[in-house]
């Protein structure tokens, strides 16, 4: 039995047990273990949707919130639940803060593990909107209850669902509002499986590969897909950690994101474009704001220990991004959300081209000369990059052209709600191959997640349920957190 077989069949193990649990009615370790099941389906990343699973949390939703539902929606309400609870990361601050300028009477739900962490989101919803954190700790049957009795309280017209791959509270909360609010999910994780395709009456895709996946393998109705782009948000704060070399007056080409984006590929191509530049140039720097398996970067450290630099991850990498010659964009996986910061940093993106993962972040991509297809023609690109200020200026000016302005954006935002849709269209959904991109997520595949995902405070019945696959999945975690120290 191959690493692929293994891994497939430790997962229709665990589906055959989220079934046996709903029919012993242990919702609550039923409800864990689907929130296990879909986190595993997304890292390992061979399937886009579970149907069965999909059919469950309809059942379930019925099943949990059975009080009769006295709803006259708001029209000019909107609420936005974010299950990911990150201020500056993703695209949570983006859409609220359209929303505010909207006009609309806006509800921002989080977990309360998010209070105090969210200042900038916090900000741009301003005073006359409402912040509801809550319980997503204790229970799964709480952070579905607390979830359901905001939206029976504030009774929105629109309810916009952005979250986690694995969300099965969400999922269940939003499953039961179909025909009463228009329910409108963000793909953040076009790429990877995710959970909620029967939680949302629209889907929001930015780019012909989340389209692809949503249509032909998703299953969702290509009528139900909106196109749209984001516009980042623009972090200025000033942060006082120090930097490795004066970043005003040094050439240095920058990459940021977890690391295991650089990972994946046999050839270790994105450390061969470091690498050969490095060696080049012997002026040019190198910096890597991002964290997670470093042993591929490592090599380039040593090599290069005064001109090359890991650090962690920092609240004002755009200030990184407008200082640096480029940004050098992650390979096999690419940072989508870094391509358009850097666009608006005046800076290009540099891709190596994977498949069609990165097609579509930017208008015009096709026409900006930012992609290519083997290390030989992007280095070429590079080489110019560096030693023409002048044709640097010009192809900085030329990308910003090409990314979504944030008054554009709000916009299209106001079309979504009040039309379904957008002044945006795929012209045609084509079929894509994600076949080669799936083998990568094997290979990178980490065989101790089934025990890991398992253990967490919220998932404590499963210790009772699975206790030898708990306490592995712990004892794996100590030892990581002792080799971390």
């Amino acid at each position: 039995m191959n690493k692929k077989e293994l891994i497939e069949m430790k997962l229709s193990k665990i589906k055959s047990r989220i079934i046996r649990l709903h029919k012993l009615n242990k919702i609550e370790n039923c409800l864990a273990l689907i929130s296990v099941y879909c986190d595993l389906q997304y890292r390992f990343n061979q399937v886009y949707s579970d149907a069965d699973i999909e059919l469950l949390v309809s059942e379930l939703s019925k099943e949990m919130l059975k009080s009769t539902i006295n709803y006259k929606s708001k029209r000019d309400t909107v609420l936005f639940y974010d299950g990911f609870g990150l201020d500056l990361r993703g695209w949570a601050v983006t859409y609220v803060k359209a929303l505010n300028v909207l006009g609309y009477k806006v509800i921002y739900i989080t977990s309360s593990k998010s209070k105090d962490r969210i200042p900038h989101i916090i900000d741009e919803l301003g005073e006359n909107n409402i912040v509801e954190f809550i319980n997503t700790r204790e229970s799964y049957m709480t952070w579905i209850n607390g979830l359901f009795k905001l939206f029976l309280n504030y009774q929105p017209k629109s309810a916009f669902f952005y979250t986690t791959p694995n969300d099965i509270a969400g999922a269940i909360v939003f499953n039961r509002f179909k025909g009463l609010v228009t329910r409108i999910q963000i793909d953040l994780t076009d790429h990877a499986f995710w959970l909620g395709v029967n939680s949302a009456d629209y889907f929001l895709e930015s780019r012909e590969l989340g389209a692809s996946l949503a249509v032909y393998e998703r299953h969702i109705d290509k009528n139900s897909i909106i196109k749209i782009d984001s516009a980042p948000y623009i972090n200025r704060d000033e942060y006082n950690e120090p930097l490795p070399f004066d970043i005003e007056s040094t050439p240095y080409i920058f990459t940021g994101g977890s690391l295991y984006k650089t990972l994946g590929d046999e050839y270790h191509l994105y450390y061969k474009i470091v690498d050969s530049l490095l060696s080049e140039f012997t002026d040019l720097f190198y910096l890597y704001a991002g964290s997670g398996d470093s042993n591929e970067i490592e090599k380039i450290l040593k090599k290069y220990p005064n001109r090359a630099f890991l650090i962690g991850e920092r609240p004002d990498f755009f200030r990184l991004i407008e200082n640096c010659v480029f940004y050098l964009n992650s390979y096999p996986m690419f940072g989508g959300l870094m391509m358009r910061f850097a666009a608006l940093a005046k800076k290009v993106p540099l891709t190596l081209k994977h498949e069609h993962d990165a097609d579509g972040i930017l208008e015009n991509q096709n026409l900006l000369n930012i992609e290519f297809e083997n290390i030989d023609d992007l280095l070429v690109e590079a080489r110019k990059l560096i030693t023409n200020n002048e044709y640097r200026k010009s192809q900085g000016l030329t990308v910003i052209n090409n990314v979504i302005t944030d008054e554009i954006f709000a916009r299209n935002i106001y079309k979504i709600i009040e039309e379904q849709q957008s002044e945006y269209s795929f012209e045609t959904i084509n079929k894509i191959d994600t076949s080669e991109f799936q083998k990568e997520y094997v290979e990178r595949f980490d065989l101790n997640d089934f025990y890991k995902v398992i253990v967490s405070k919220i998932n404590k019945g499963l210790m009772y349920e699975m206790p030898v696959q708990f306490f592995k999945g712990y004892f794996i975690k100590l030892k990581e957190r002792r080799t971390m120290r």
